[in-house]
């Protein structure tokens, strides 16, 4: 799994290529995380400034981790990103 444990993020991108990896994210609750693992997904996220819950949702994810549906998956893909960005051009 991925683990992002920032206090401040802009724009994490590195959450978007893990999902589409299909690993499981663990987060602290930095930047627009909660618009990026929603769902099932939001159980990977954490406060931020607490190691405990970091440490305890690793434990956690060890056991049992949370992976990205297909669907997800799919959506993150570069051939998916691709033909958005080609609709767009052409509009």
């Amino acid at each position: 799994f991925f683990v992002l444990s920032s206090d401040l993020e802009g724009f994490v991108l590195v959450i978007n290529e893990a999902l589409a990896c299909g690993a499981p994210v663990i987060a602290t609750d930095c930047g627009p995380v909660t618009e990026i693992l929603t769902g099932e997904l939001q159980k990977g996220i954490v406060p931020k400034q607490d190691p405990i819950a970091l440490a305890n949702k690793i434990k956690q994810f060890v056991q049992t981790p949370i992976y990205p549906s297909e669907d997800v998956i799919d959506k993150l893909s570069f051939s998916h990103i691709t033909k958005l960005q080609l609709k767009l051009a052409l509009q």
